[in-house]
């Protein structure tokens, strides 16, 4: 369970009394950019610059602590990357909607039918 933000300016929305932030998310940005480095945020690569939560805490506290990471070759089948309201969890649910890679198919005429009326001949 990676509860950090990559972005914490663009990301989270936590401040303590004092006016500094309440995480650190540095030590587990580290640990996620060695364990995937190639993986990217789909979100921020459809949203550069908008503020989104899928997190809500107590105090004003939110995050966008849900994500969907991709391969970058992926991303062209990306059509659409987003939290949608819950009230089940703490947490909003990320949809991450993708395009087939290949276009399907045109529908043929289909399969020929066998004869169903063969008849079994007996030698002899």
């Amino acid at each position: 369970d990676w509860n950090f933000v990559e972005d914490p300016a663009a990301d989270r929305v936590s401040r303590s009394a004092t006016g500094v932030p309440a995480t650190s998310d540095a030590p587990s940005k580290r640990a996620w950019d060695t364990a995937a480095p190639a993986a990217v945020d789909a979100y921020r690569l459809l949203h550069p610059t908008r503020r989104s939560f899928t997190f809500f805490g107590t105090n004003r506290h939110m995050a966008r602590l849900d994500r969907a990471y991709i391969g970058i070759d992926l991303f062209p089948s990306v059509l659409a990357c987003g939290p949608v309201p819950s009230s089940v969890s703490d947490h909003h649910p990320l949809v991450l909607e993708l395009a087939p890679r290949v276009p399907p198919r045109p529908k043929g005429p289909g399969l020929a039918r066998a004869n169903a009326n063969i008849r079994c001949l007996k030698p002899g």
